[in-house]
């Protein structure tokens, strides 16, 4: 004969099968970041120039001990681009695919991860080129660096906005490299607004050059009498 389940058993087991864990087709960058991050539009950014990202490149490789290109489904410099995409939009940034006033192309130039005894986190260093047109106007250099004592914070400190949109958890890599993207948006944003009136295309008002002064015209000759 089998015995019946205690009801507060029963009832964990219900939640646990229809609470998935994230992963799977839906384990992006910007869904990550729909999740984790507060995004309020920023209505100064609507007047800056449109934005295109080319894809970006890695000069060096990308898993140091946190290897990026395992904590989507995608490789990480394709994540980054989708969701520095995705979350620059969201903020008021006209992002498009082509036609952009400024064309942006990146390459990460620096990367270190930490894994383990204390140490969880990564060191990254984005290069980041504007041209408008084929001139370049702008070369920066952005860096994101995160680290934390405990992974298991980091996932516990995320868990209630998971549950929220009915998932379980996320794993501490998808968090990490989704804070680097929110974090260097954030950083290429303060960039954007910093050189806002270099990069807008529009010279500005010089002073007229100076004329030589005008002679006051002549008095007119008396006639003679």
């Amino acid at each position: 004969m089998i015995r019946s389940l205690p009801l507060r058993l029963v009832l964990a087991i219900g939640t646990l099968a229809v609470t998935p864990a994230f992963g799977g087709a839906d384990s992006t960058m910007k869904t990550h970041m729909a999740i984790v991050g507060e995004i309020r539009k920023d209505p100064d950014l609507a007047p800056l120039p449109s934005l295109q990202i080319d894809p970006i490149l890695a000069a060096v490789p990308v898993d140091d001990r946190m290897n990026a290109d395992k904590a989507f489904d995608q490789p990480f410099v394709q994540e980054l681009r989708e969701g520095m995409s995705w979350y620059l939009a969201q903020r008021g940034l006209r992002v498009v695919e082509s036609g952009a006033d400024l064309r942006l192309a990146g390459t990460i130039e620096s990367y270190e991860g930490w894994k383990g005894w204390g140490h969880w986190g990564v060191d990254l260093k984005l290069q980041v080129k504007l041209f408008r047109g084929s001139d370049l106007v702008l070369t920066e250099s952005l860096r994101s660096f995160l680290k934390y004592s405990d992974d298991e914070d980091v996932e516990d400190e995320e868990k209630p906005k998971y549950k929220a949109h009915h998932l379980s958890s996320a794993s501490f890599a998808e968090i990490l490299f989704t804070r680097v993207g929110v974090d260097l948006s954030e950083k290429l944003i303060s960039l954007l607004k910093e050189r806002s009136k270099s990069l807008s295309g529009v010279a500005s008002l010089a002073a007229p050059p100076s004329q030589p002064p005008v002679a006051p015209p002549a008095p007119a000759a008396t006639p003679r009498r």
